[in-house]
């Protein structure tokens, strides 16, 4: 909306000092939004800043997490008066270093089942540190929040196998748990570090698996570390997320390269980057209202709320309730889950799948990282159909002919079938068949 005010918060500890990525929760309490039921999280920036649009003539109420890991008010800001101010102070009642989340590291193999005795490396504030995890492939971790910790899995002989870095910005402590997997295809703990083993885990994968070196022929430009996490979600599931024949994979790998580009990271849609043609041809507002293209071009929160708002057709369809909903919900992951309908719906059918607890209306931001980027395109994949009532997998056993893959598209992004981007899919679902078979 083009009379937001754009605001700027400071948050500090009882030090005076800014706090980086540390979050902070609003939510209107009174003016036009005061019903909103929706609170919103952010994290402040390297130098403690957080930069929020809102509403004018309106309260806005902040709470901060406390040293207790749950979010308390600290502050209600006047939107017109913190407008008009170079910041605000949001002041935190101790020191930053009272800020400490104590959590469970959790190393399991591909069957989620535990590794005894595994070595890892632990590089925190600089410092890096070898231990070993328990007999139960369980540890106690303590960090600061805001400060990256990054794990990296080792073998008996020392090299690495797998990383993954984790930031405590989350008041879920419980739910904030490390958990690593080892790519071992069937449980084999590993030895303790003064216990040199003559049998190292297995890397191959199971009959009809996925490997890192087919993954970076279909995505060029993606790393191996993110690869090799997608290996590790997908092989031991092969048949429980319908990915278990060559037309299932390259129909799946397929649309997913259209979706990601040749990184398959499942990044927010970056709708700044849309041309004015391609706003006023797939966007039906803009199609509508093709004057407002050439202003709004290169303003992607302003296109999302207009594109996705509550009182666009599309919006009313993704389930759009509130202002800002458009921007907030936009496309995200590896298949682009856009709208508020489609974010509850993930969470609500995410447990049936999974058990960490993730919640994707609250926190839509856990759709641009792992594990949770990849599981909401196998989520989409398993649980969308077309009007007869067909899932995305049924589709793709009848191969990887045009007609298929467009019956696939239909599902996935229907306001592309006879654009280049329809083409495109056929293509990727083309290659990829013959990549994987």
């Amino acid at each position: 909306m083009n009379n937001l005010l754009t605001i700027k918060l400071y948050v500090r500890d009882a030090n005076k000092q800014g706090i980086k990525n540390f979050p902070i929760r609003g939510k209107y309490i009174s003016g036009d939004q005061a019903n909103l039921t929706l609170t919103v999280e952010k994290v402040s920036d390297e130098k403690g800043f957080v930069t929020l649009q809102l509403l004018p003539n309106a309260h806005y109420d902040i709470s901060v997490m406390t040293t207790g890991g749950v979010f308390e008010h600290n502050a209600t800001i006047d939107t017109d008066t913190a407008a008009r101010k170079q910041y605000v102070v949001i002041g935190l009642s101790k020191p930053i270093k009272n800020y400490i989340s104590t959590r469970e590291l959790r190393i399991v193999d591909l069957e989620d089942k535990p590794v005894a005795n595994c070595k890892y490396k632990l590089v925190y504030f600089g410092k890096t540190i070898h231990q070993t995890v328990g007999a139960d492939g369980k540890k106690k971790i303590k960090s600061l929040v805001g400060e990256p910790v990054t794990i990296t899995l080792l073998k008996p002989d020392n090299s690495e196998v797998a990383s993954a870095t984790f930031t405590y910005v989350s008041h879920k402590v419980k739910e904030a748990n490390f958990r690593l997997k080892m790519p071992i295809h069937q449980h084999q703990p590993t030895t303790a570090p003064d216990q040199p083993t003559s049998s190292p885990p297995s890397l191959i994968p199971p009959t009809n698996g996925i490997t890192v070196t087919q993954l970076k022929l279909i995505f060029t430009t993606a790393t191996l570390d993110h690869l090799q996490k997608v290996v590790d979600e997908i092989n031991p599931n092969l048949e429980k997320y319908k990915l278990d024949t060559p037309y299932r994979k390259a129909n799946f790998f397929g649309q997913i390269r259209r979706e990601t580009g040749s990184t398959m990271v499942g990044r927010s849609e970056d709708l700044g980057h849309y041309s004015v043609h391609t706003l006023t041809t797939l966007l039906g507002y803009y199609i509508h209202h093709p004057s407002e293209a050439p202003i709004d071009h290169g303003h992607a929160e302003i296109i999302a709320n207009k594109a996705y708002g509550p009182n666009s057709p599309k919006g009313i369809e993704l389930g759009n309730m509130n202002t800002g909903d458009g921007w907030l919900f936009r496309g995200r992951g590896m298949k682009q889950i856009t709208g508020r309908f489609n974010y509850h719906s993930f969470t609500q059918g995410y447990s049936d799948l999974w058990s960490d607890g993730a919640d994707f209306e609250a926190h839509p931001e856990l759709l641009e990282i792992m594990p949770y980027e990849l599981r909401s395109a196998i989520w989409f994949w398993l649980t969308k159909k077309n009007h007869n009532h067909q899932h995305c997998y049924e589709l793709a056993d009848g191969g990887v002919s045009p007609a298929v893959v467009d019956s696939i598209t239909a599902i996935v992004n229907h306001g592309e079938l006879g654009h280049p981007g329809a083409t495109e899919r056929r293509t990727n679902v083309a290659f990829a068949y013959g990549v994987l078979t």
